[in-house]
């Protein structure tokens, strides 16, 4: 897979610099343990934490100092991704270390994983790096999937599933019946807009919760649309 913009560069990773200007070249380049790439007869430039874009403007300005090319003469592309090694602990399906190339995200490596079990949560995923905590959302992903930027991986990355707190099974006239994870105080509208909505087929009447309360089923009923003017809660 081609790299992504936001590719974070990182020891071992190869690169191909190509310049077609009024200079010609091709140079092939691995940063190095310490962090920079050495073209030949050049000083060293450091490439590692920077992504590709950063990269790219840097290794254009070092370099047309040796070489005649415009901005738009000069490309970069990971030719050989690192490979890193990331944990998978909590409620997933297959526990244990990952090796993996740098390019897969979080989602990547949990599909790798088996997913999260029936009461894995999928909406506070917890990415440990060192003392640093990121809790990733996949429902945020879902309804925004630029966000995957957000969900890189780096080597000895720790992915934690813990147990889902608060899972409703929604059924009848919408559009994704199905089971959803709610957190905090997440109800009945945000539910509905991750089901995509009633069906335009519909008559949004009513809505019927059943609730376990003291070992025994209830059940409730309410005004849907009370609730989709937001009179109800």
């Amino acid at each position: 897979a081609r790299a992504p913009d936001w590719y974070v560069m990182g020891t071992g990773d190869q690169v191909r610099v190509t310049i077609f200007g009024v200079s010609q070249a091709d140079l092939f380049l691995e940063v190095s343990d310490e962090g920079f790439v050495q073209p030949t007869g050049m000083p060293r430039i450091f490439l590692k934490g920077l992504t590709i874009r950063q990269a790219k403007k840097l290794l254009r300005e070092r370099l047309s100092e040796f070489y005649t090319f415009t901005q738009d003469e000069i490309s970069l592309t990971v030719a050989v991704a690192r490979t890193i090694t990331v944990g998978m602990l909590g409620e997933v399906r297959r526990n244990g270390s990952f090796t993996v190339s740098a390019l897969n995200t979080a989602l990547n490596v949990l599909s790798v994983a088996g997913g999260p079990t029936e009461i894995g949560s999928v909406r506070s995923i917890q990415r440990i790096r060192g003392k640093e905590r990121l809790e990733i959302d996949l429902y945020s992903f879902l309804l925004d999937p630029s966000l995957q930027t957000d969900y890189d991986l780096r080597h000895n990355d720790v992915l934690f599933l813990p147990v889902a707190e608060k899972v409703v099974t929604l059924e009848g006239a919408v559009k994704r019946p199905f089971r959803y994870e709610l957190k905090g105080d997440e109800g009945i509208l945000d539910l509905l807009q991750f089901a995509g909505g009633i069906r335009y087929d519909t008559a949004p009447n009513y809505i019927q919760i059943t609730r376990i309360e003291q070992g025994e089923p209830r059940l409730y009923e309410y005004d849907l649309q009370q609730i989709l003017m937001e009179e109800q809660n």
